[in-house]
């Protein structure tokens, strides 16, 4: 059986170290932030005081061009938290999460949510600064990896858009192993507020659905974002 830890799953410049980013591997900096376990990728977490228990397989890092090859490690459960949604890597004894690209720890029903986050309800809808709402239809471009903001290509413009989700934005039409997943790719209708707390518009996303059979949208109201 194999042994459970506890203890805070950080990610450390000396720990990644020792998933072959030091310079002799020809890596250098902040690498091994990605591994691919059985073809889905997988992104380095922030700190994390999760159990780590049973061995689930073996995974590969990525180099620090984002190519995958690198050295093999072993990968574990992530507490309670299905492995297509995130897992462990212990290397040395040092434990290290990631979780599954495309899934959304920033809503509120994601099992990691609370953990990093440390309550249901944040991050809570940007309020500041915050009027008119805008709905529109457009292709994802990333998905979130460590934070809360997913790139969006609007139908009929070049420059792509950054919409700041939040612990109750809805995802509805998109989903695998019974949570919402976005992937690159994927065509949606995105609805919300514009905000400007700053010297810039921002987009905060409340719905995010599938596009109607048939139509594409793009309302008045935001005109000019």
């Amino acid at each position: 059986m194999a042994a459970r830890l506890k203890a805070a799953v950080a990610l450390s410049l000396p720990w990644l170290a020792l998933l072959g980013c030091g310079s002799e591997t020809g890596y250098s900096g902040a690498c091994a932030v990605a591994i691919r376990l059985e073809g889905a990728r997988y992104v380095a977490q922030r700190s994390l005081d999760v159990p780590v228990g049973a061995e689930v397989g073996q995974a590969v890092t990525a180099s620090c061009e984002g190519q995958f090859g690198g050295r093999r490690v072993t990968v574990r459960r992530f507490g309670d938290v299905p492995p297509a949604l995130a897992v462990a890597v212990a290397v040395d004894g040092e434990p290290g999460g990631y979780h599954a690209e495309g899934y959304l720890p920033v809503l509120r029903g994601h099992p990691l949510h609370r953990h990093m986050y440390g309550s249901d309800d944040r991050p809570a809808p940007r309020r500041r600064g915050c009027g008119r709402s805008f709905r529109w239809d457009g292709v994802v471009v990333v998905t979130p990896e460590t934070g809360n903001e997913l790139v969006v290509r609007r139908f009929g413009r070049r420059r792509t858009t950054f919409l700041d989700l939040h612990a109750r934005t809805r995802v509805h039409g998109f989903s695998r192993s019974g949570f919402p997943y976005l992937a690159r790719g994927d065509r949606v209708r995105v609805s919300g507020r514009i905000c400007r707390p700053y010297d810039r518009d921002l987009l905060r996303g409340d719905v995010i659905g599938p596009i109607p059979s048939g139509s594409v949208s793009a309302t008045p109201s935001e005109n000019g974002v």
